[in-house]
């Protein structure tokens, strides 16, 4: 007896294969032919990309993986969040997605942090080859700054200090501080501005105003402001502010609290 094999390609893309197997006999022959379905995690989707973001989502999308070695039961997609101060992402939502959407539409997410997706093909031979990319939220307004403080050194002069803020939604390029007699501001008596060097502006160090030549013996309210640049440097975004007050400008040795 003699037995020779061969196998052809039925379908590529499902890996189906068919093995012919022939047993020759002196007087006869016998062929069978065997399909065989070989089971290989799907080959990586294509070009996934981020478009329509904003400071709290995002619409994902991607194209089918050109070899994807069997029917795709669903997408499966992790999106991961970039701890803070690290390198290193942290894992936040999974979705399943019906294989014949090839678009995902982000929501919750948080302003100014750096997210990765990663996208990949469920077959009946598990998860495919994933394909991640990263992308950036936008911008959005600040929080307000932290540990705010104001303190007369003089009849005269106010020190304002302030924290950066927990939640700074983007890059903090200075502080606005106004000052007025009432505590609803309805008279803006005085407007400063303090800049924070692009280089320490990410920095938690206090940030210290000294306001000068006020009005003796006169109580005075702060309301103290983070700024953030919009992505065309030309727009100010104003945070959430922080009001103290009443502060009495007396020397120290004389300061009332009431």
């Amino acid at each position: 007896m003699i037995i020779n094999n061969s196998c052809r390609i039925i379908d590529d893309c499902n890996c189906k294969y068919l093995l012919i197997i022939t047993a020759k006999y002196p007087k006869t022959s016998i062929v069978v032919g065997v399909v065989v379905v070989v089971l290989t995690g799907s080959g990586p989707v294509k070009n996934v990309t981020t478009t329509e973001v904003t400071a709290t989502s995002a619409k994902a999308a991607w194209l089918n993986p050109n070899y994807p070695n069997g029917i795709i039961f669903y997408y499966h997609i992790i999106l991961s969040i970039q701890k803070e101060n690290s390198s290193d992402y942290e894992n936040i939502m999974v979705f399943k997605e019906d294989p014949s959407q090839n678009v995902l539409y982000l929501s919750d997410m948080k302003p100014y942090r750096k997210y990765q997706i990663s996208v990949s093909a469920f077959t009946a031979a598990g998860r495919g080859n994933p394909t991640s990319i990263e992308f950036m939220t936008e911008s959005s307004i600040p929080g307000p700054p932290h540990n705010v403080t104001a303190e007369p050194t003089g009849s005269k002069c106010l020190v304002i200090r302030c924290f950066y803020p927990k939640e700074p939604r983007g890059i903090i390029r200075g502080y606005r501080i106004s000052l007025s007699k009432s505590p609803d501001f309805s008279n803006r008596e005085k407007v400063y501005y303090k800049r924070v060097k692009k280089h320490f502006a990410n920095r938690r160090d206090a940030v210290v105003k000294v306001i000068i030549n006020l009005v003796p013996h006169t109580a005075y309210y702060a309301m103290i402001q983070a700024c953030a640049y919009e992505y065309d440097a030309r727009k100010k975004r104003y945070g959430a502010e922080v009001i103290i007050g009443p502060v009495y400008m007396v020397e120290p040795s004389k300061l009332l609290f009431v």
